[in-house]
């Protein structure tokens, strides 16, 4: 988030991008550009802003991991035509075969299964895109906490460590997330093969007629559900961070920023924080107290995300259990599939 020096009017981009500038100035060194960039950031800051198209600003890390799944999907998708070249006899037996070797597949070339111990240490393929949606939501909550008074560079950047063990075990957490979830993907789309497989069988049909109708199973219901998994996780990771920080820094309440899917991508919205909307419990005038749901103010904001703004919430209560929005904050986010809302925090002063 841009802000700039007030004695010389430089602009720099973020927090670190001023500190790379100013500690190559003479007689500065890192603590000091910490220092000042902080300062001036302190009194250029007076908004939280985000992305109202994509709030998480994960867009990459998700259009990565759909590219792999549908990379995987594909590979299996074209073993199919030299699998029934292969094998003959009755469809009645060609269609268990079948079933069986492409569940097979699935689990090895698509989900690759692996020891509890290697997928809770991120060690999976899919640990990797989970570590980079997590390390998304600290670059999100140290933005989000930099613009607000209250907290030193020193603190932020010890809240928002990526190897902090609570970071590290909530990870561990998105990992395992993960990986069951895409697992549940995998047998669903085995049993639903099967289906296909056995309406086909009833139904005038040959070898080809099996090829084309699982391809386009493929093709279509998986890849669609393949998307819509990798989506859905990464904005929770995201939000596992944010989440995660918040908690650890001292903020109490929380709330949501969600998406705008009208917005451009370039669209930053501006959330005010000293309207006095908020009822701010802390008993520390300089510990952020709230963080709020606001959306882009667009049509397009789905009405499950558009009914959580104004909304604050109790991030102590929320945290403590799940289920209902008072009960649980990791069970709101992500409100829908693809959905795209975030966490945002509010300073009280």
């Amino acid at each position: 988030m841009p802000f700039e020096n007030p004695e010389t009017g430089q602009e720099f981009e973020d927090f670190d991008a001023c500190v790379a500038t100013v500690s190559g100035w003479d007689g500065i060194d890192e603590s000091q550009a910490e220092a000042m960039c902080g300062s001036w950031q302190a009194e250029t800051k007076g908004n939280i802003r985000y992305n109202a198209s994509d709030p998480t600003e994960s867009s990459r890390i998700r259009k990565s991991w759909q590219d792999e799944l549908r990379r995987r999907l594909e590979n299996v998708s074209k073993q199919i035509p030299n699998w029934f070249e292969r094998n003959s006899g009755k469809l009645q037996n060609i269609r268990l075969r079948f079933t069986q070797w492409f569940r097979t597949q699935l689990f090895e070339q698509v989900l690759e299964q692996t020891d509890e111990s290697r997928i809770s240490g991120g060690r999976h393929w899919t640990g990797s895109y989970i570590r980079r949606a997590y390390q998304r939501g600290l670059q999100l909550a140290r933005r989000d906490l930099e613009s607000m008074s209250g907290f030193t560079s020193f603190r932020i950047k010890q809240q928002t460590r990526f190897r902090s063990s609570f970071h590290q075990e909530h990870a561990a957490r998105e990992y395992n997330q993960a990986y069951a979830g895409l697992r549940t993907h995998i047998l669903r789309a085995a049993v639903n093969a099967g289906s296909i497989i056995r309406l086909g069988i009833d139904a005038p049909g040959d070898r080809v007629c099996f090829t084309v109708v699982i391809q386009g199973h493929i093709d279509s219901d998986m890849q669609n559900a393949a998307r819509s998994h990798a989506n859905t996780i990464v904005v929770d990771a995201v939000n596992e961070a944010l989440l995660t920080t918040f908690e650890q820094i001292g903020i109490q309440n929380v709330g949501v920023a969600p998406e705008s899917q009208e917005a451009s991508l370039n669209q930053v919205n501006a959330i005010r924080l000293n309207d006095g909307m908020f009822d701010f419990r802390s008993e520390d005038p300089d510990t952020p107290d709230d963080v709020q749901f606001v959306t882009a103010g667009d049509a397009s904001v789905c009405p499950e995300c558009r009914g959580l703004e104004g909304t604050t919430v109790d991030i102590s209560e929320g945290l403590s259990s799940e289920g209902s929005l008072s009960g649980g904050l990791r069970s709101v986010i992500p409100v829908h599939p693809n959905c795209r809302c975030r966490w945002v925090p509010i300073d009280p002063s």
